[in-house]
């Protein structure tokens, strides 16, 4: 169980290095001794782990964690078997949440929410410590992929059972995560909120270390919320505390640990009020601790921090040295710092005018991140590449680059939609949860208050009602009847005003979106020609800004364009002519002909399918959309069949096609305005083209559905009333 006690301080040690423990959590696993033994790159993992204990075999996964993932799993992997073996649900928990960790530590977030699912099926089988150490687990590495509502899911669960089983331990850190929360998605003072009822636990408790902890990540949100001079306030309380732990307790491992955690994050604070020569203090005197204990990962780490400030003074020629000393440390990076480190040279090379060694730093910084999958050094980087190689006149190889950023763009793009829309309605919830907590003591007093005056007038009230009922009957009647027709009256009134009002929106949205097309047509068409012209006599950054804009440019012409069909369609009535579908389809394949081309696809239906009564336009609309969709959402050649029936007084269209299928979770989503359901910009798209066919339908008083199967395909039904056919 040591590994197992050893992870559930977890919680508190990540939170302590919240701003570095991320790249380089050793500090969790022994304090600064842990990194300096020197490490086999090729170690013969069945034969080293004869005799070791599963904390033992850990403590040597976790030390090849930072620098060689292949081999630290294997280890881990291994140390889950023997778990497994013993048939000890206890042992089994520990060796699992190791394996989450080291995935953790790598930033392969959704491998570890894997594992820490599955031991939750092995902690239920446990007592209540082992069931909120997982519920705690699944907290923390959901807020790091941006599950927040998810996130305070597993955090109320974690408190409901350490409250029942009275383990104030985990209430503490729960509320510190919940915290944690509430500063990654902005809310600043509701962070602030809950790390100071850590706080209170911890002072309650005398924990030293758990105060400074929450006072380093007090700093931090009134840091991100720019208060910086109570940032500056906490700081260095957590300084001053941390500098008397170091000085009192020297043999403690984890003091120095501590104390160069405040010095960093103090620096950083430094550092946004410009304060550079206190901030190079602070970094250097943490790098002392570092250099000390002989930590290599910290000095590395360290020593970037402090090429940045001379970057940031333009301090070029120190920024040069501290670059080339990280080199020196070049195997101890982690593998994002790396990549990073990597990239920030290749920058300071091009602004020193040696692309050849600038185009060599980019390589390195390309290797790593499209290994290990970190998107934004990847399309930062391929950027660089791509204006390098077009400076030199190369060009096929400048558009090959250009078009990985441009595609590694898209996908972020939508990655930070994705986040931010996670972070709203966690917003959402947050404050429905206020409101409702807010409402409810409301409710409590109005209540009591309640009670009371009916307990004092009831008697009263009965008395009259019974005196007054027959002489008030046919005169409240009559009063009915006016106020049923005045009512009537109004209710004409407010819906003749909602018509007028929905006009009004409709015929806004129709020249809101047509209107902004030509402006942003000549925006794009003035951004290319300086890109044409005058692209030699631009300074890099501006290229790049060009770049976004024109990016920017297209993405909202696409969208004004769905937005002018979709108001279009809301604005139009329900047809009444006959109209033959195969006509309409024969019109479609035209219209989509050059996708179709591209992508060696087939459209097969009938030749006799039945009449439709529906507006022309409508039944366009309806199969473009669909059959546009299901050539869009594939990775092989599409085949698209399209037939109707009359079934049950109804005419029912369907079109099936081969493509990637829906998730049955988005089986909600699907039709609403703007939602995009493939992941992270593999396919383009605003999101509306879905939810026009459910509006055009509804104007016939039918339905749309579908059946969907992952990697098979989709069937959309759309069934028409006969009367209306």
């Amino acid at each position: 169980m040591k590994l197992f006690y050893k992870g559930y301080f977890r919680t508190i040690l990540v939170l302590l290095f919240s701003f570095i423990l991320s790249a380089c959590p050793e500090f969790s696993r022994g304090g600064l001794t842990a990194a300096n033994e020197p490490l086999n790159p090729n170690p013969n993992v069945d034969e080293d782990v004869k005799g070791k204990t599963i904390d033992q075999i850990f403590q040597v996964a976790n030390k090849y964690s930072f620098t060689n993932l292949t081999v630290a799993l294997k280890y881990a992997n291994k140390a889950v078997e023997i778990a497994k073996q013993s048939s000890n649900l206890n042992d089994l928990l520990d060796a699992q949440r190791g394996l989450a960790f080291i995935y953790e530590d790598n930033a392969l977030n959704s491998k570890a929410i894997e594992i820490h699912q599955e031991n939750l099926k092995v902690a239920q089988k446990l007592d209540g410590m082992a069931l909120t150490t997982v519920y705690n687990d699944l907290a923390i590495v959901s807020r790091k992929v941006g599950n927040f509502r998810g996130a305070f899911t597993y955090y109320d669960l974690t408190i409901e059972v350490a409250q029942r089983i009275k383990d104030t331990f985990m209430i503490e850190s729960s509320y510190h995560g919940i915290g944690m929360l509430h500063k990654d998605v902005g809310i600043y003072d509701k962070a602030i909120d809950y790390f100071l009822k850590s706080l209170n636990i911890s002072e309650l408790s005398k924990n030293i270390r758990n105060i400074i902890v929450s006072e380093i990540d007090i700093a931090d949100a009134y840091l991100r919320a720019k208060e910086i001079e109570k940032a500056l306030q906490h700081i260095e309380k957590a300084y001053q505390m941390s500098l008397k732990q170091y000085k009192e307790q020297p043999n403690d491992d984890e003091a120095p640990a501590q104390l160069a955690s405040a010095l960093n994050k103090y620096g950083n604070i430094l550092v946004a009020r410009k304060d550079y020569s206190g901030a190079l203090s602070k970094q250097e005197e943490a790098l002392k601790i570092y250099e000390t204990f002989n930590v290599k990962p910290y000095i590395a780490r360290t020593l970037m921090h402090i090429a940045n400030i001379y970057l940031e003074t333009n301090d070029y020629v120190k920024a040069d040295i501290k670059f080339k000393e990280c080199l020196k440390y070049e195997s101890q990076f982690t593998i994002p710092d790396l990549a990073e480190l990597h990239f920030k040279m290749g920058m300071y090379y091009i602004q020193n005018k040696n692309s050849n060694l600038a185009e060599h730093f980019f390589m390195k910084s390309l290797q790593v991140a499209n290994k290990y999958d970190y998107k934004e050094t990847a399309q930062k980087a391929n950027y660089q590449m791509f204006l390098i190689n077009f400076s030199r006149h190369n060009n096929t190889k400048a558009l090959e680059y250009l078009n990985y950023a441009n595609a590694l763009s898209d996908s972020l793009y939508n990655a930070e939609k994705t986040r931010r829309t996670a972070e709203i309605e966690f917003k959402f919830d947050n404050e429905k949860r206020e409101n409702e907590i807010h409402g409810l003591k409301l409710r409590e007093n109005d209540l009591k208050l309640q009670q009371n005056r009916i307990m004092l007038i009831s008697s009263v009230v009965l008395f009259i009602m019974v005196v007054l009922f027959l002489g008030y009957t046919i005169k409240m009647r009559g009063r009915n009847v006016q106020a049923l027709e005045q009512k009537n009256s109004e209710i004409q009134q407010q819906y003749r005003k909602l018509e007028e009002s929905n006009e009004i929106l409709s015929q806004f949205a129709y020249v809101a979106a047509h209107d902004l097309k030509e402006p942003l047509r000549s925006i794009g068409s003035y951004i290319g020609l300086i890109q044409m012209r005058y692209s030699k006599d631009l300074p890099e950054d501006a290229k790049e800004y060009m770049k976004f804009v024109n990016n920017g440019v297209k993405r909202m012409y696409s969208l004004l364009t769905d937005l002018l069909d979709f108001s279009q369609v809301i604005s139009q009535q329900p047809g009444s002519e006959m109209v033959r579908p195969n006509e309409i389809l024969m019109e479609v394949q035209d219209n989509l002909r050059s996708a179709i081309e591209s992508k060696n696809a087939r459209i097969v239906f009938s030749s006799n399918l039945p009449l439709v009564r529906m507006n022309r336009l409508h039944m366009t609309q309806l199969f473009q959309n669909l059959i546009g969709n299901a050539l869009k959402f594939t990775d092989k050649p599409p085949v698209v069949k399209v037939d109707a029936k009359e079934e049950n007084g109804n005419i029912v269209l369907t079109i099936e096609d081969n493509g990637i299928g829906i998730k049955k979770d988005y089986s909600n989503k699907v039709f609403v305005l703007f939602q995009q359901l493939n992941k992270k910009g593999d396919f383009e798209g605003t999101g509306i083209g879905l939810t026009i066919c459910k509006n055009i339908v509804e104007k016939y008083n039918g339905k749309i559905w579908f059946d969907s199967e992952e990697n098979v395909g989709t069937k959309f039904y759309i069934s028409i009333p006969a009367q209306a056919a």
